[in-house]
This record gives structure tokens, sequence and C-alpha cells, in this order.
């Protein structure tokens, strides 16, 4: 009685039992070898073995034409790239014959009269520009600095030069300027009539 736990002040003098943990079940032994499949497992086991072979067989003989379509899939890939480097270069070309020819446009129009034609070539390589408009105005910049100048009469002038003088020995000789012929027949009686 010395081992008993008090029993509660509450006046119940019964004590409250304590759960018992559960008895472990023992494992069921097995029966026979383990190793024993019986009939059907073993022809089971077999016949997977025989279909494992049969695939790793099949697989070895489409292994080298697995191989065979790998490579004219990368043939066909690169064929498709050479086309596609083609493409791109001859649309390179094409953008650069155009700004070729549209420079020297700008450069025949631009340039002054008096310069040679293979010169007008040379220049028209140096011009810069992505559109006409920007090309014209390197053009005007470009034949100013180094060949020629337009002035307003739209006479052109090389550079360097300076325009040409009227000739005093070209004309009328008279201290008193003529007054010019307004039409052919007038002209015609001018150029009859006795100078006095």
């Amino acid at each position: 009685m010395a081992d008993e736990p008090p029993a509660p002040a509450t006046g119940d003098p019964t004590p409250t039992p304590q759960p018992s943990p559960p008895a472990p079940t023992p494992a069921p032994e097995p029966q026979g070898d383990p190793t024993d499949l019986g009939d059907a497992g073993k022809k089971a086991l077999q016949d997977e073995r025989k279909a494992r072979r049969e695939a790793e067989a099949r697989l070895k003989e489409l292994a080298p034409l697995a191989a065979k379509a790998k490579e004219l899939e990368e043939a066909q890939k690169t064929e498709g790239e050479k086309l596609a480097e083609k493409l791109r270069s001859a649309e390179t070309d094409g953008a650069s014959a155009k700004t070729a020819m549209l420079r020297l446009e700008v450069a025949l129009d631009k340039a002054p009269a008096g310069i040679e034609p293979a010169k007008i070539r040379k220049l028209a390589e140096r011009l810069r520009g992505n559109t006409r408009e920007e090309l014209e105005a390197d053009a005007a910049e470009l034949f100013a600095d180094f060949g020629g100048t337009t002035t307003g009469d739209e006479t052109p002038t090389l550079a360097g030069q300076p325009a040409p003088k009227p000739d005093p020995a070209q004309g009328s000789r008279g201290n008193a300027p003529q007054a010019r012929p307004t039409s052919m027949g007038a002209a015609i009686s001018a150029a009859l009539k006795p100078k006095t």
C-alpha cells in the first residue's frame, strides 16, 4: 500500500486506473523459401527477361537508323541555314546597291558643271546619309568645300576660280549704251543699219 498514490481530496475514494501499453503483435513468419516464386512467378520472370533481350536486340538494330536520321536532320538544318545566309547576303547586297545608286544620283544632281563624271563617282562614294535629304545636304557641303558652288542665277562656277567678268570689247562700242532690240526683226534692222 505504500506504493499506491494518495487518493484525491475530492471525496472519491477510488483511484483512477492507468492505461496499459498495447502488447506488440508478432510479425508473421515467412513460410518456405523467399526465392521460391512458384511456377507462375518463374514463368513471368522468364517472359520479362526474354522481352528485355528482344528489346535490346531491336534497339541495337535501330541504333544505326537513328544515327542516320539524326545525320539527315542535321544536313537539312545546315542546308536551311545556308539558304538563310544566302538570303541575308542578297538582302545586304541589294540594300548596298540601292544606297550606292542613290548616292550617285544625288552626286550627279548636286555636282557643279565642269567636274568630270569620274570625279563625281569618286565624290559620290564619300556621301553619308540614309535618306535622300541627308545625302543631298551632305553633297551640298561636299561640293561647296571640295569642288564647286552654285551662284544665285544657277550659273555654276568652279571653286577657287572667279566668275568670268564681262568683256568690254564685246557688245556696243559707243559711249551711250544702246537699247537692245526686243524682237528678231528689230535685231536684224539694227544690225543692217549703217553705223555713223
